[in-house]
């Protein structure tokens, strides 16, 4: 490399992005799963990040699912790289996740998602190698015109089910998520855990 160049800032490891589309008719979940990309540095990241939409601009407006291109998309998710966001997978079967369902407007969705992936990614919420990965979608009663705000569902997916482990994970979450927050914070009482 040249004497200006920089090198590039290597991650641990891969990760991918991954979004959710909306299910069609005799679709399984793994059907909705497409990868977007796999980056191995922060710097593939950012190049990525800056270019897929947030998800306040595809998932739920209020009244409708936002169709973005050709596909209404439901959710995304942030794996390492290998690991599908699919309980069924290897890494995640014998796991659990944390959960936390938020009525936010978009502002605060984009910032809590784009925090929680770089608490996951930077390995700022994670002890040592449990975190397999983020998922944030939107879960809005479809049916119940009263319940037509903007609920997300934040997901972070464990590899195994220590539950001390876990409650780690949750409050170093809180930590990364809660820092510099102008708006609502996230509490503990919020999440619940659940084994896959």
């Amino acid at each position: 490399m040249a004497a200006g160049d920089k090198q590039p800032h290597e991650l641990n490891e891969p990760w991918a992005i991954w979004e959710q589309r909306e299910q069609g008719k005799n679709m399984s979940y793994g059907d909705k799963l497409f990868k977007l990309c796999t980056f191995r540095t922060v710097e593939e990241f950012w190049g990525y990040w800056n270019n897929i939409p947030s998800p306040s601009q595809v998932l739920f407006d209020g009244f409708t699912r936002k169709k973005f291109a050709d596909r209404t998309v439901e959710g995304f998710a942030v794996f390492k790289d290998g690991i599908v966001p699919e309980w069924e997978d290897p890494e995640n079967k014998n796991g659990g996740e944390w959960s936390i369902r938020k009525d936010v407007g978009a502002q605060e969705l984009d910032e809590f998602w784009e925090k929680l992936v770089l608490g996951a990614v930077g390995e700022l919420i994670d002890p040592g190698n449990e975190v397999t990965g983020v998922r944030v979608i939107h879960k809005n009663n479809k049916k119940d015109k009263k319940d037509a705000g903007n609920n997300y569902r934040f997901e972070i997916w464990l590899r195994g089910t220590s539950r001390s482990k876990a409650d780690e994970i949750r409050n170093k979450t809180l930590e990364v998520v809660n820092s510099g927050s102008a708006g609502a914070q996230w509490v503990s009482n919020e999440f619940l855990y659940k084994e896959h």
